[in-house]
């Protein structure tokens, strides 16, 4: 799991974008895509503070 956010961390773009750029080919998982999501909402709104 640590390998995705290091992947979001340097993507790190203000919206959910960057799940088309490893998508299915990195993401095999669902409960991996749910994490992914949980992470993007986490930052967005660390962001909106």
């Amino acid at each position: 799991m640590t390998r995705f956010v290091e992947i979001i961390k340097q993507t790190k773009t203000r919206s959910v974008h960057f799940l088309t750029d490893f998508e299915m080919e990195e993401v095999h998982n669902s409960m991996d895509i749910f994490f992914v999501f949980m992470y993007a909402i986490l930052q967005r709104l660390d962001q909106s503070r």
